[in-house]
């Protein structure tokens, strides 16, 4: 199994959602999850793994170490294995699988 790459642009994970750092751009808690699914593949460079949740109206996408949660078709929250990705060192924010 290889190791993650790093992102193509470095991502900065916090409390209202995500920041592509140095792009003075986000992406937002509440954002419809197509259009974040794709984006953070494009910032990433990686492509999602769907990951089962137990919840009903819950949805994952994985990207390595970063799993993006999404409750009825919206961005509700994340999880990581690295804490260097979280602006607080966070491992997980908003809704959860």
């Amino acid at each position: 199994m290889s190791e993650p790459s790093a992102p193509v642009v470095p991502i900065l994970l916090d409390a209202g959602g995500i920041e592509p750092v140095g792009t003075g751009l986000r992406i937002d808690f509440g954002r419809a999850a197509p259009g974040v699914i794709e984006t953070i593949g494009r910032l990433t460079g990686e492509d999602p793994s769907a990951v089962v949740c137990q919840n009903p109206g819950v949805t994952a996408r994985a990207f390595g170490n970063l799993t993006l949660v999404f409750r009825e078709g919206s961005f509700r929250g994340w999880q990581t294995s690295d804490p260097s990705l979280s602006a607080t060192g966070a491992l997980r924010e908003g809704s959860q699988c």
